[in-house]
């Protein structure tokens, strides 16, 4: 019986997990899509710092979704 319980909270960490990584993705995406957007839309003042920081973020969570979905799955063998 317990052995069923313990594999249970290991798929559902492992479903948790996948939830994450999904969600760091999509923050990624979504903002190099409001610069892209923004950018076209209005005149920014500090052009150069919108880029860095929206790349340096969106860098962030890109390394950090696929860290986690390399770690997920090594440690999932």
């Amino acid at each position: 019986m317990f052995c069923t319980f313990a594999g249970k909270i290991k798929i559902k960490k492992m479903e948790i997990g996948k939830e994450v990584v999904r969600w760091l993705m999509d923050v990624s995406k979504y903002v190099i899509t409001a610069i892209v957007i923004s950018s076209f839309l209005t005149d920014l003042g500090e052009t150069w710092m919108i880029y860095v920081f929206g790349t340096v973020v969106s860098g962030l969570c890109f390394g950090s979704g696929l860290w986690l979905a390399k770690h997920l799955k090594n440690k999932n063998k």
